[in-house]
This record gives structure tokens, C-alpha cells and sequence, in this order.
């Protein structure tokens, strides 16, 4: 949707999404209007889903992490309009803050955790290093 709105054809890949938030930042009005349009959408499916689980936070990544700038304004404004007010109020709504490297930094996260959470246990024994290999 992004980029048919932005005047480019689909399925262009990230180097299109790439050149619309250039153009938007130019300040382009048919990117920005584009990505306004994603926002207003983005802010629908968001406010059901406040609606339904009430978070207290909602984090946007990946690709919506890079649009954020240029969406936010158009997300809180749908939000304001379609969530329920109890809600609407205790939700943040914030940019990832790890960027593309979020998955790979909690993958090692996940192959760290038992030596950060107990590196005693991880730690060679003294002697341990002189005993021979059980046979």
C-alpha cells in the first residue's frame, strides 16, 4: 500500500520503501501523504488491539521502527478516535530502540542467559583443568 500510494509500483522491495521515507524526509508531500495513509491504517489495527489487551506499551520494529516518524502523528491521532479511553491513556507507543540487529541481539541474549544468570556455575573448578577425561 505504501508504495502504490507513493506513486511507485508494487513489490519493489526495500530499496522503494528506502527511496519513499528519502522522498518523505525531502519532504516529498505524495510520500509523506503515503505514509500518513499507513499510519492512519497502522492506528486502526492498533486501537483494536488495545482495545482487546490493553497494553501498557507498544513496540514498533523492523520496518515500522523506520516509518515511525512520519507515522506517529496520524497512529495517535486513530487511536484517539478508536480506542477506549481507559486504554488509549495507559498506551505508549514507542520506536524500537535496537533496530535491525533486535533479533540477533536476542538470540545472544538466549545463549548467554545461563552464564549471566549464574556465571559461578559456568566457571572452571580449580583443579578441573588438571583432571584427566573420563575414559
Amino acid at each position: 500500500m505504501l508504495l502504490t500510494r507513493a506513486g511507485r509500483p508494487p513489490g519493489g522491495g526495500r530499496e522503494a520503501v528506502d527511496a519513499v521515507l528519502e522522498e518523505a524526509a525531502a519532504g516529498s508531500p505524495a510520500a509523506i501523504a503515503a505514509l500518513e495513509e499507513v499510519g492512519r491504517w497502522l492506528g486502526v489495527g492498533l486501537a483494536g488491539l488495545v482495545n482487546v489487551f490493553d497494553p501498557e506499551l507498544v513496540v514498533l520494529g523492523g520496518r515500522l521502527e523506520r516509518i515511525y516518524p512520519f507515522v506517529i502523528t496520524a497512529l495517535r491521532n486513530e487511536l484517539e478516535r478508536r480506542a477506549l479511553p481507559v486504554s488509549r491513556q495507559l498506551v505508549s507507543i514507542v520506536p524500537a530502540r535496537l533496530g535491525g540487529n533486535a533479533a540477533l541481539l536476542g538470540a545472544a541474549e538466549l545463549a548467554f542467559e545461563p552464564l549471566l544468570s549464574d556465571p559461578a556455575a559456568r566457571a572452571p573448578r580449580r583443579g578441573d583443568a588438571a583432571r584427566p577425561a573420563a575414559a
